[in-house]
């Protein structure tokens, strides 16, 4: 399926969830991911519980040296333009 999609999106290498975010091991995994690869992290802002860790310095502390980045920044890419007739988002 990311073949198929990757013909007609530009995608990260990973997608998580941010939750659950009392499970430890699962926000660890994330980051390792990230220190090495490109991932796009879901967050719902209106969850307390996430709006809280996003806002938090401690999302800046597991990022340590790496770097937080929009999609556009990743990929160089407007938002607003087309793939294949398609909307990308």
């Amino acid at each position: 399926m990311d073949m198929i999609l990757a013909k007609r999106f530009k995608l990260t290498d990973h997608f998580f969830s941010l939750l659950p975010l009392d499970d430890a091991e699962h926000v660890d995994k994330i980051f390792r991911a990230a220190a090495v690869s490109s991932v796009e992290m879901e967050t719902h802002p209106i969850n307390p519980d996430e709006h809280l860790f996003l806002m938090s310095d401690c999302i800046f502390q597991r990022i340590n040296l790496g770097q937080l980045a929009s999609f556009r920044s990743l990929f160089g890419t407007d938002l607003s333009e087309k793939c294949d007739g398609a909307q990308m988002y």
